[in-house]
């Protein structure tokens, strides 16, 4: 009884493996008699890449997309890991991440790389495939291989070709960030802002994108920065400028004018980065209150004057220029400002601050002095409060101004952006 033990246990061995041979794939076709000895195998030369398809073309196809991102990813390993640790100050926890993430952008910018774009059947050193039978699922199924040539020279061109790609990004963004200070075109924030979500996208490590969004969110504020500022009046005529951030700028986008009193109303650039903005004021009331509102829109950003006239030719107006200068200690804020005023003489009766941080409104309390002749002046105020930097990083201050014709009491009011500068005791 024990002798026969051995022989079962041989007997079933031998029914398992029988078994197992015949759920084996079958070689039916293949274009040679031998399986190459390279299949699977790379050298510091050469590597071989193994793909399958349910048809000849469609495994074909696959190997040749692995072809081009086994190259790809042997180029990011090697900037990724050398070039972007030392530059971009990546570290070793990210190396992973990284490597996948540049690997896509290269990916991304493969034809920009010749190299890449080259890739054929043409240039392999070699090519098997097989058609295999599977018995177990009783389907067909081909299995391609190619051992294409990948030279250590190769894959330096290639590093060096793509790092001068990414030098070029680079210095793309350094220069957007050394303009955002001077920037005095209006729609060239929108370009800028364009440029950089391209950036946005080809950067592939956290610190280069997160300085990419910075930059575009300051560019954005910029609107925000802008203001008109009027530079005189005269019957029908209107000659105004714009600022940025207290630059002045200049734009191609046409202002919304509304008003209530005159119907023919157009704005024409006047040279010198100034706009003339004319209207016939026949219809207009002298005994109304006579107004045509600037309005532009910017980014989302809106930016108005209210211009004030008297049809009979003795208007007043009242109008913040300049940089307003603030110094504030203890709670207590006091400014100077500089306005041009239209007409004989006009009194200041309020100003009207709103804290760039939070909104806030600041009332002032003494103006001096409250009456003004015609021409350029400027007023000193104070007020109780407080005066925090913008949250944006604008230096840009909103408020309001009430004054009066002393002539005939009639009041009025206009709303001013301005630049500004703040001193803390």
């Amino acid at each position: 009884m024990k002798r026969l033990l051995p022989i079962s246990l041989l007997l079933a061995a031998l029914c398992i493996s029988a078994a197992a041979f015949a759920q084996k794939d079958k070689v039916v076709e293949a274009s040679s008699k031998r399986k190459p000895a390279w299949i699977g195998s790379s050298d510091r030369s050469h590597f071989a890449v193994t793909e399958v398809g349910e048809t000849l073309a469609a495994a074909s196809g696959k190997c040749m997309a692995s072809i081009r991102q086994y190259i790809v990813n042997a180029v990011a390993v090697n900037v990724s890991s050398a070039e972007k640790m030392a530059t971009r100050q990546i570290t070793r926890d990210q190396l992973v991440s990284a490597m996948s993430d540049y690997s896509s952008v290269l990916m991304t910018e493969a034809g920009q790389l010749p190299y890449l774009n080259d890739i054929t059947l043409s240039n392999a050193e070699a090519v098997y495939w097989e058609r295999i039978y599977s018995k177990k699922t009783k389907t067909y199924r081909y299995e391609y291989s190619v051992l294409y040539p990948f030279p250590e020279q190769t894959r330096r061109q290639l590093i060096e070709a793509f790092v001068a790609i990414d030098d070029a990004k680079q210095a793309e963004y350094e220069r957007l960030r050394r303009e955002l200070g001077t920037i005095t075109d209006i729609d060239r924030i929108q370009l800028a802002v364009n440029e950089l979500d391209g950036l946005y996208d080809y950067f592939f490590d956290a610190t280069r994108k997160g300085d990419v969004e910075t930059l575009r969110r300051n560019y954005r504020a910029l609107y925000h920065a802008v203001s008109i500022e009027v530079e005189s009046e005269a019957p029908g005529e209107c000659v105004y400028s714009l600022r940025l951030d207290g630059r002045p700028a200049t734009t191609a986008v046409q202002p919304r004018l509304k008003s209530e009193s005159v119907l023919e109303m157009a704005v024409k650039p006047y040279g010198d980065g100034r706009y003339l903005l004319s209207y016939d004021p026949q219809y207009a009331s002298p005994t109304d209150i006579n107004k045509i509102e600037v309005l532009y829109l910017f980014g989302g950003a809106r930016v108005s004057q209210t211009i004030f006239f008297n049809p009979a030719g003795d208007a007043v107006s009242v109008r913040p220029k300049g940089t307003l200068r603030i110094e504030q200690s203890g709670g207590v804020i006091r400014g100077t400002m500089q306005l041009r005023v239209s007409g004989t003489a006009a009194e200041v009766r309020r100003i009207v601050l709103f804290n760039p941080a939070d909104g806030a409104r600041i009332v002032a309390e003494r103006i001096e002095p409250p009456q003004l002749a015609g021409g350029d002046c400027s007023v000193t105020f104070e007020a109780q409060g407080s005066i925090s930097p913008a949250t944006d990083g604008v230096d840009v201050l909103r408020g309001s101004i009430g004054f009066g014709n002393p002539a005939d009491g009639k009041a009025s009011e206009a709303d001013f952006t301005l630049h500004y500068k703040l001193t803390t005791k």
